[in-house]
């Protein structure tokens, strides 16, 4: 069996659900939680839901819980011109 501690990852592609407006990562409890007061602002902020929902993951995963890899970043459609996921040297429609 390998020791997954040892192995250099690059890259981490998952999908994922698009997370309902108002959703955010709480630190202390571990988990994401529907804040209602919190819809109006994300609805006035006009953000995709794409770059909305990997920015409440990457809070995630650097608080070490899933994968303890504090230096996750994350990308989506969303933040990129073309609307496509650059992996590696690829680039997909998602």
């Amino acid at each position: 069996m390998a020791d997954t501690d040892s192995l250099d990852v690059d890259h981490y592609n998952f999908m994922y659900y698009i997370l309902p407006l108002g959703t955010r990562w709480d630190e202390e409890e571990k988990r994401m939680k529907a804040l209602r007061h919190l819809k109006k602002e994300d609805k006035k902020r006009g953000e995709r839901k794409d770059v909305r929902t990997i920015k409440e993951i990457v809070k995630m995963e650097k608080s070490s819980y899933l994968l303890n890899r504090p230096e996750f970043l994350g990308d989506c459609p969303g933040n990129n011109a073309d609307s496509k996921l650059p992996i590696l040297d690829l680039k997909y429609w998602v």
